[in-house]
């Protein structure tokens, strides 16, 4: 590896700065922040941040130019979306409408980056991530504050899933205040997931949530992908200041049934360094530096998504692997009671025959005075024809379809997220005029907050406890058997 690479993981807590050159890590520290400047990945005091970095980049005495940046907690939804082949002027517009349409967001409010991952025929497959502009901006008025001069920008899971390398795993990130779970599966990224952890991070306190968590990633990809499947020796890889402690380690063991070890990044690293603090910063370095596969890798089996969220929006890569080898089938399904957003991966032809019918005439015109010649803009306007033309025969129950799964993905997250802490689920039905939920709570105060907090969305029409009921609880504490008082419930959402 040639040259020096700089690499600036922000987190909540603090601010962590590496320099590696030569596949030797040279330099790292890392400086405390306030509580309160960052929140939900918003740096609310760019300027206040801006001077911590700044000081921690003269202490370290690197270079502020072409540093790749990394912001822990930064919110973002992503799809896999599948689109006919088309000319690179039409792919940008083409993909944000097919975005806006598979995450339900508003593009406007969202900055948009994307990787072709493969291709099929004439069918080309796109990793779509979105993240918020307005976070990205507070970020951009922060690195401007301490004059640093970014060449490139990742978010967390995707720098970690580099690290590891691998074609079949589980990644688990803890810090006091973020889990990260991302699930790497034949090669690619399958599942990434952040949580909020409880009690500043005690992992005792945290552990049966978190291994429900893990295990829901799992089934939530099997059922996505039912002919799939996982190796039963799949590794489960820690990293993460909560990581570097061997009692979590056993822990988590225990609490998951996993082979666990720790996540190793591929670089010579000095011995004082606290490695599981900084793998993500090196995981943003490895989008710049090319080293040797790290142990256990399965050499050409891992695909890496390899973004710059601070690009053009445009600016799509290419891929060479054909796209059955790496795309997850177009196909609907919701898993209820997961909280991941539902991959719906249906093929987006029809989609784009749809947005090339109702905006026929408006591109016509877009073509025209972008290229400024009529005989190009008439073989532009030819090819949209024969694209239309191609997508003429798909089923159109296939829009009300995926007009029916926005309204229940909306409805799952809505359910699941506002449910509060010592209450979980055991079944949710959505039907098409009400959603029924059932599960267990700590008390029934708690199931009575939870139906307030589902009133005041203003989302649905009725909210009742059709019934509630006192139970007990098992629990394990330390390899204890307890119980403690319940109430198991049940209530009738109407839509």
């Amino acid at each position: 590896m040639r040259g020096m690479f700089v690499a600036l993981n922000i987190g909540s807590r603090d601010v962590r700065l590496l320099s590696v050159q030569g596949g030797e890590v040279r330099r790292w520290g890392s400086l405390p922040l306030a509580p309160g400047l960052l929140r939900d990945g918003l740096i609310l005091q760019p300027k206040v941040v801006g001077a911590v970095i700044s000081a921690l980049f003269d202490s370290l005495d690197v270079p502020r130019d072409g540093v790749i940046v990394g912001l822990d907690g930064l919110p973002f939804t992503y799809r896999t979306i599948v689109l006919p082949r088309m000319k690179a002027a039409l792919l940008p517009e083409a993909v944000r409408r097919a975005a806006a349409r598979e995450m339900h967001l508003s593009v406007e409010e969202m900055k948009l980056t994307w990787q072709a991952t493969g291709r099929d025929g004439k069918d080309i497959g796109y990793f779509v991530l979105g993240v918020p502009r307005n976070l990205l901006d507070a970020l951009k008025t922060t690195l401007d504050e301490a004059g640093v001069r970014v060449s490139s920008m990742d978010i967390k899971p995707l720098a970690l899933a580099r690290v590891a390398d691998r074609c079949e795993a589980l990644l688990l990130s803890l810090e006091p205040d973020c889990f990260d779970i991302i699930l790497v599966a034949d090669g690619r990224v399958a599942v990434m997931h952040s949580l909020v952890p409880r009690g500043q991070g005690n992992m005792e306190a945290n552990l049966p949530r978190l291994a429900g968590e893990l295990a829901k990633a799992v089934e939530f990809y099997q059922a996505t992908l039912p002919t799939a499947s996982l190796s039963r020796d799949m590794p489960l890889l820690l990293t993460g200041e909560l990581a570097a402690e061997s009692k979590t380690v056993e822990l988590i063991r225990v609490a998951t049934g996993y082979a666990v070890a720790q996540l190793t990044p591929p670089f010579r690293l000095p011995p004082p360094m606290p490695v599981a603090s900084f793998t993500t910063a090196l995981g943003l370095v490895l989008k710049k530096a090319s080293l040797k596969p790290v142990p256990g890798a399965v050499a050409g089996g891992f695909r890496d998504i390899n973004l710059n969220i601070l690009s053009p929006e445009d600016g799509a890569k290419r891929a060479g692997a054909r796209l059955s080898a790496f795309l997850l089938p177009a196909a609907l399904c919701i898993s209820i009671g997961l909280l991941y957003p539902a991959y719906s991966l249906m093929s987006a032809a029809a989609e784009e025959a749809a947005m090339l019918q109702a905006d026929y005439t408006r591109v016509q015109q877009e073509m025209t005075e972008k290229l400024g010649m009529a005989d190009e803009a008439g073989r532009m306007e030819k090819e949209i024809e024969n694209i239309l033309k191609s997508m003429a025969g798909i089923n159109a129950e296939r829009q009300d379809l995926l007009i029916a799964e926005a309204k229940i993905t909306g409805d799952l997250e809505l359910v699941t997220g506002l449910l509060p802490a010592g209450a979980y689920f055991t079944a949710i039905k959505i039907e098409s005029d009400q959603i029924t939920v059932e599960g267990s709570a700590d008390s029934a105060f708690t199931v009575v907050g939870y139906v307030v907090a589902l009133e005041e969305t203003g989302r649905y029409p009725e909210i009742r406890i059709s019934w509630i009921a006192d139970a007990v609880r098992d629990s394990r504490n330390a390899g204890t058997a307890q119980t403690q008082a319940a109430v198991n419930f049940g209530i009738i959402i109407s839509r």
